[in-house]
């Protein structure tokens, strides 16, 4: 149930492409940041049971394509990975956390290891990224 929960999700990120005007894969791997065959293969929603990797899900955030709405698709799936709502393991959540790009300030796993330079948060703007760093933040 819960892989499919997230099958759904990175569907969720196809068809807000579509919902935007990228109907080709050339033009949705284009606002992607991605290759043709890494954005078939995520838009398939059946490649890997461990769903979007913190490699790939960095890329597509830090490209300057991106589409507002897929990119808060793309946050959405990540809170909801990093909640546990797919149902990965502690070990696999911290993983994935701390394998997201501070800079991006994606939402931190609940007992993530700290990385030097700062805490990790969402910005609520969906898609502008602010740093907040350990010092500021007390």
């Amino acid at each position: 149930m819960q892989r499919t929960l997230q099958a759904l999700k990175i569907r969720e990120l196809g068809e807000a492409l579509v919902q935007a005007g990228y109907l080709a894969l050339d033009e949705q791997a284009d606002a992607l940041g991605l290759c043709r065959s890494t954005t078939w293969t995520i838009l398939q929603a059946t490649h890997k049971n461990s769903g979007l990797s913190a490699t790939v899900i960095n890329r597509m955030l830090a490209c300057p394509k991106l589409p507002g709405p897929v990119r808060a698709k793309l946050i959405e799936y990540v809170e909801e990975k990093i909640s546990g709502r797919y149902g990965h393991g502690k070990a696999q959540l911290r993983e994935f956390a701390d394998r997201l790009t501070p800079s991006l300030n994606v939402v931190p796993f609940r007992g993530a290891r700290q990385r030097a330079g700062g805490d990790r948060a969402v910005s609520h703007a969906r898609g502008h990224a602010t740093a907040a760093s350990s010092s500021s933040a007390r």
